[in-house]
């Protein structure tokens, strides 16, 4: 097959994926967590979709393929209320670790930071209505991870970043 066929053959397979999920939600109740972990299996395919897209076939840009993973992660965050929270862990998963798989090898610290702080604050806010201590836990280590690895990259670069990201450290903090 060649590689559009791939890509297109793992976008037709999570749209069936999201279709029984959704049949079997509605069917009935008592197949609540086969339809919750059929929904998460298509958000993971559809994950690694983009990635094959952007930065394995180099179909679309590796921006689309982020801009659609941020897409993704929104949809996974959105879902929390009907299909649990388990869903929580995966969007945020997938929103933190989108930064590092689709680089575009030119970073904007303000912009990462920008997008950094809008997932941990709608992960927060969804994590505490849902009383999910460890997501809570699990967001400020991503945050950590990643202000720690900023910071590396920072340190070799320009002053003027590096207050962006004392700023980003003080605002999450109040938060």
């Amino acid at each position: 097959l060649s590689p559009l066929m791939r890509v297109c053959s793992a976008g037709v397979f999570s749209l069936a994926l999201f279709g029984v999920s959704e049949y079997l939600r509605r069917k009935s109740e008592s197949f609540y967590i086969i339809s919750s972990i059929l929904f998460a299996s298509a958000l993971a395919v559809v994950y690694g979709d983009f990635y094959a897209a952007g930065q394995y076939y180099n179909i679309i840009s590796p921006k689309c393929s982020f801009w659609g993973s941020v897409a993704v992660s929104m949809i996974g965050f959105i879902s929390v209320r009907r299909y649990g929270s388990s869903m929580i862990y995966l969007a945020s998963f997938g929103a933190l670790l989108a930064p590092a798989i689709f680089s575009t090898g030119n970073p904007s610290v303000l912009m990462f930071l920008a997008y950094l702080f809008v997932v941990s604050v709608l992960s927060l806010k969804i994590s505490i209505s849902r009383n999910a201590i460890f997501q809570v836990l699990f967001m400020l280590l991503g945050n950590m991870i990643w202000i720690f690895t900023l910071n590396l990259h920072i340190s070799k670069n320009v002053i003027a970043d590096f207050q962006w990201l004392i700023w980003y450290i003080v605002v999450i903090s109040y938060i």
